[in-house]
């Protein structure tokens, strides 16, 4: 079993200082409608995919508003500009909602052997390590290449992400109001 490395620092900076290769890139920089737009726009993916390996994945984890979300179709279609293969794992219910979604990115066909993803039944005895194989698998189970249509390639020059997070927060506030009701626990 191989171990990972893991590196908290701005990615792009990250890469423009190493010249090492990577099998898998992992970003999940994104998270309450806050997002970096520098690390969604084609010149970094660019730059990521100058570090992968043959046959290395970028994953990009997003926080949206549903798994058709102008985020996810918007950076699937940047990702499509470098990389030959773009899939969505959805983690929510129903699609319309506000949730995560991974987009897995590569040059090679995204696909999992046999039983790669355990059984959920398997892990019932841990509340945690079910509800995350439970997600592994509703995630794989529902991925979908994202229509991308119509919707702008992210760039350093031209990127609306920052106007799509805050619609992104102003959902997730909503949720989290509506969970502490009228009790003035939220903000």
């Amino acid at each position: 079993k191989k171990e990972g490395r893991v590196y908290a620092m701005d990615a792009r900076r990250f890469f423009r200082t190493r010249s090492d290769r990577y099998d898998l890139v992992i970003l999940d920089a994104f998270g309450s409608g806050t997002i970096p737009f520098h690390l969604i726009t084609q010149e970094y993916f660019d730059l990521v995919k100058k570090h992968l390996a043959p046959g290395g994945i970028l994953a990009v984890n997003l926080e949206t508003r549903g798994w058709h979300d102008v985020l996810v179709r918007s950076t699937a279609a940047t990702l499509s500009r470098a990389f030959s293969q773009v899939v969505a794992l959805p983690t929510q219910e129903p699609p319309n909602t506000l949730g995560n979604v991974v987009l897995l990115a590569s040059d090679r066909p995204l696909e999992l052997a046999e039983n790669a993803i355990p059984n959920p039944v398997e892990y019932l005895y841990d509340d945690d390590l079910h509800w995350m194989v439970v997600q592994m698998n509703h995630a794989w189970d529902n991925r979908f290449e994202p229509a991308t249509d119509g919707v702008p390639i992210l760039t350093d020059d031209r990127n609306p992400s920052e106007l799509w997070g805050e619609q992104i927060n102003r959902e997730a506030r909503k949720g989290l109001h509506a969970f502490f009701g009228d009790k003035g626990l939220s903000w």
